[in-house]
């Protein structure tokens, strides 16, 4: 079995994250909910699950685990490569949460540079990304695979459907 994907440098896994911050969502739920509609609540569990599911890229695991500042795009938008929309609720007469969800966990990190990265000179290297994920659509099947194995008792905890974790080969 695999050494399980780390979230922080300090050795915390990223299931224990997930852990974590779905369980702070559930205490600000206690104390707010009547501040917002169900549904919302419902955004944010699924937000914070999927938030840092691009923490399985390698570069970023051997940053991690060596303290090296390795090129990469950065981990909150790589996560968008493994978040599977069709999974993801329809609340509030059909409205698709699923764009909020995506804003969440995208820019859940702002970086001044995001908008060159996005949409200025350095909007290539998210393509190349995209590319070598496609090529190797396998690899990080099985990094995707591990990865739902590895949330899938914390989505249940929470009414979560993990199915929503899965390689987005369309984007």
């Amino acid at each position: 079995m695999s050494e399980p994907f780390l979230a922080k440098s300090n050795g915390t896994s990223l299931g224990a994250h997930t852990a974590d911050v779905l369980k702070a969502v559930a205490v600000l739920n206690k104390v707010y909910e009547s501040h917002y509609p169900e549904g919302w609540w419902i955004a944010l569990k699924y937000a914070a699950l999927i938030h840092d599911c691009g923490k399985i890229d390698p570069d970023f695991q051997r940053k991690l685990k060596k303290g090296k500042n390795l090129p990469s795009i950065p981990h909150s938008l790589f996560s968008l490569f493994f978040i599977q929309t069709k999974h993801l609720p329809v609340i509030e007469e059909n409205k698709p949460m699923c764009h909020y969800i995506i804003s969440a966990v995208a820019f859940h990190h702002w970086r001044e540079y995001f908008p060159d990265l996005l949409l200025g000179g350095r909007a290539v290297e998210i393509s190349e990304k995209a590319a070598k994920c496609r090529e190797d659509k396998y690899f990080w099947a099985e990094r995707v695979e591990q990865l739902q194995n590895e949330l899938n008792n914390v989505a249940k905890k929470y009414d979560l459907t993990p199915e929503v974790i899965g390689l987005n080969e369309v984007l």
